[in-house]
């Protein structure tokens, strides 16, 4: 492709161009004066339906600067391109500059979209990005435009908890429109890290969905305007809500059996931590029960029976406590149910015959 100097006065800007703000053009300019001209060549194709004038595709802010030196020509590439490929030129050429917010590039690639009825795949393989990197910014247009002009990348992690990087946006865009501007101000004035902004909508979901599936109507409608309007709040906590419906319902409060299993495996474990080499901890369930076995053996200089391993069918005992007391009167213990070849037996420890 041949390089022609071509006459500022002959050139309008591309209408694709994403780049509203070209920067300080000064040092350029100056540069541009002092040399005499222009280093590198602009890309410019035939301006659509007029004679003689040719369209910028890359090099706006050279053409700027070379006005601002007071030049009269500038040197170009010449190429006929359509416009899905003009428009990807100034894509590769902006993006490479790193000068592209999160939000300017999500316009431009809505643009192609909606311009050109080209897929994200078929952008993203442009720019070389997946597809997601697309459909991640295009996303971000959904956002008000308080919101989204203070949208910033965040090299090296997030400086400061009121930044509005992107990452925090994006978790805004999967909101409703009001939650994400109640967010947003949070984020911004208060300040929230990214990990502390999802954390935050996954209480108030939480929070949510109890108060909704409340059946009594004045019951939920009331919680709904207690707790709904400031329910990312960090006041407004699960427990409390649950507390609250179960109490208005007449239902105990204490811990449910899942929460007291906890504990007891929590008190267990911390008891069996001081006899870490000389202990076996062990956790089995019959029916509608849970067991939990913490053996402690220790040598105190008396004479220990030996006990030997007996395997019964498990149909043979109802449930654990018999089998358990089928080994305590042979002077043993029963371990539990364990898997032999696919079959299941209680395991019993019982004095060895003769001993």
């Amino acid at each position: 492709m041949s390089v022609k100097e071509i006459p500022l006065d002959k050139l309008k800007p591309s209408p694709f161009n994403p780049r509203t703000d070209l920067g300080d053009l000064d040092e350029l300019a100056a540069t541009m004066k002092q040399i005499g001209g222009v280093i590198e060549p602009i890309t410019v194709r035939p301006a659509p339906g007029l004679e003689g004038q040719y369209e910028v595709v890359v090099g706006e802010r050279r053409v700027k600067a070379a006005k601002k030196a007071g030049l009269k020509t500038i040197p170009a590439r010449v190429k006929t391109m359509p416009d899905e490929e003009a428009m990807g030129l100034q894509i590769v050429e902006n993006l490479q500059r790193k000068e592209l917010t999160p939000v300017e590039e999500g316009k431009l690639f809505r643009e192609l979209q909606d311009r050109f009825k080209m897929p994200r795949e078929r952008i993203g393989a442009i720019i070389g990005k997946k597809e997601q990197y697309v459909s991640e910014r295009i996303a971000l247009l959904g956002l008000p435009e308080e919101i989204a002009t203070r949208v910033v990348t965040a090299p090296g992690g997030e400086a400061q908890p009121t930044t509005m990087t992107f990452t925090k946006a994006l978790e805004l865009t999967r909101l409703e429109p009001e939650k994400r501007t109640v967010l947003a101000r949070k984020i911004t004035e208060e300040g929230m890290t990214t990990e502390q902004l999802r954390s935050t909508v996954r209480k108030a979901k939480e929070v949510e969905t109890m108060i909704a599936q409340v059946r009594r109507k004045e019951l939920r409608e009331k919680l709904e305007q207690k707790y709904l309007p400031r329910v990312f709040e960090a006041s407004v906590m699960p427990k409390e809500v649950d507390t609250e419906i179960r109490t208005a319902l007449g239902m105990p409060t204490g811990p449910r059996p899942a929460e007291q299993w906890s504990q007891i495996e929590k008190h267990v474990g911390v008891l069996q931590r001081s006899y870490m080499d000389n202990s076996t901890l062990r956790t089995w369930e019959s029916g509608d029960r849970r067991f939990i076995q913490l053996t402690v053996w220790m040598d105190v200089g008396a004479k220990i029976p030996t006990l030997v391993r007996e395997d019964h069918p498990e149909s043979k005992f109802i449930d654990f406590a018999e089998a358990d007391n089928y080994a305590k009167e042979r002077g043993g213990y029963c371990s539990g149910i364990v898997e032999v070849a696919g079959k299941r037996y209680w395991a019993t420890y019982i004095k060895e015959k003769g001993r």
